[in-house]
């Protein structure tokens, strides 16, 4: 059974009329090409691209801790569910790394991220995606219930087998990638 077949059937997902919910909450799906001519856009603008960074952040904060309250789930729990939502929307397959659950920070890294593989086909070979640094520190602050930043150590643009992001606490981040955050 694949994963939207799981999904489906554990009722995580619906469908009807127009219309895909997650988790009780409406959801969009866009081609690839969409993001990343707009991610594209604000690589060399860092004012707009830390804006687009917060926006995401915000948004999935408050797209994830309704899923929290509802489910009860640990930090462990919420992850791996939001590992299923990544494969499933297509962003590619996740793993992540906690490196210490009290201090909130480790890293994920992705294989097939499927917009830095399309921007790379496009010639790109630096890349900084504040949208998805964004996604990852609004789902991981609303899993841990501490302020998450994330950052972008590795990318597949740059000829990395996988993209990793570093994320944690925003002192921690300076701290360890001083000029990444």
């Amino acid at each position: 059974m694949n994963i939207f077949e799981r999904l489906l059937l554990s009722r995580e997902v619906t469908l009807r009329e127009g219309e895909i919910t997650l988790d009780n909450q409406r959801v969009l799906m866009f081609p690839v090409n969409f993001i990343a001519s707009y991610t594209l856009k604000l690589a060399n603008n860092e004012a707009e691209g830390r804006k687009l960074y917060e926006i995401m952040k915000k948004g999935m904060y408050d797209f994830s801790i309704p899923i929290g309250k509802e489910y009860g789930l640990s930090y462990k729990d919420f992850l791996d569910r939001w590992i299923k939502y990544n494969a499933f929307a297509g962003w590619g397959m996740v793993e992540y790394k906690v490196i210490d659950a009290d201090a909130a920070h480790g890293f994920l890294t992705y294989k097939n991220l499927t917009l830095h593989l399309y921007l790379k086909s496009k010639d790109v070979r630096k890349h900084s995606d504040r949208l998805l640094e964004g996604i990852i520190a609004g789902a991981l602050s609303s899993t841990f219930k501490v302020d998450i930043d994330a950052v972008e150590t590795q990318c597949v643009c740059s000829g990395n087998d996988v993209c990793v992001f570093h994320w944690g606490p925003k002192d921690y981040l300076r701290k360890e990638f001083p000029g990444l955050i």
